[in-house]
């Protein structure tokens, strides 16, 4: 999956977070990777489901990626 972000493919790679979800609930870098993926391949709701449950899986880090998913969801 994040080969693919990497290149651009956001659609396909949001299809691999998803399934490393599946096998791995809750994991941190696989729901903001999802998020990222569908926010940059223009699926703006599934974008703010995975922003959603990362925030209820880390509700209070102060890690710096989520700023960035708190504002997002802010607007």
């Amino acid at each position: 999956a994040d080969m693919l972000f990497a290149a651009g493919n956001y659609a396909d790679a949001q299809m691999f977070y998803a399934e490393s979800l599946e096998r791995n609930p809750n994991r941190f870098r696989s729901l903001l990777g999802a998020g990222d993926s569908a926010r940059l391949a223009g699926r703006d709701a599934e974008a703010r489901e995975y922003y959603e449950q990362l925030l209820t899986v880390a509700p209070d880090s102060t890690r710096e990626e989520l700023e960035a998913v708190r504002e997002y969801l802010a607007n």
